[in-house]
């Protein structure tokens, strides 16, 4: 994705639908991405993002997500709230 996108001489700017680990993900990913421009997610309108995940969930800041340097993604699933958080979708 990044590759295709520097090489196209296009700006990386992913969607994110996810939760707080999709955005961590998508930290690592911008900080290796010299075609990284911005990065769209929710936070205020989840109301359980910042208890998924256990640790130090970044914070936008000035307009700046920190990339976390703990192991890994930097979080631990909390598993009590994880089922709380799945989405059930009916097909009509």
């Amino acid at each position: 994705m990044i590759a295709t996108g520097r090489n196209a001489l296009r700006a990386l700017r992913p969607h994110n639908v996810g939760g707080p680990v999709a955005t961590i993900a998508y930290s690592h990913v911008a900080a290796n991405a010299p075609n990284f421009l911005v990065l769209e997610f929710h936070v205020d309108d989840i109301p359980w993002y910042y208890d998924l995940v256990t640790g130090a969930v970044p914070v936008v800041k000035n307009g700046y997500l920190p990339v976390l340097d703990a192991p890994g993604y930097g979080v631990e699933i909390n598993e009590e709230v994880a089922p709380r958080t799945r989405i059930h979708i009916k097909s009509t």
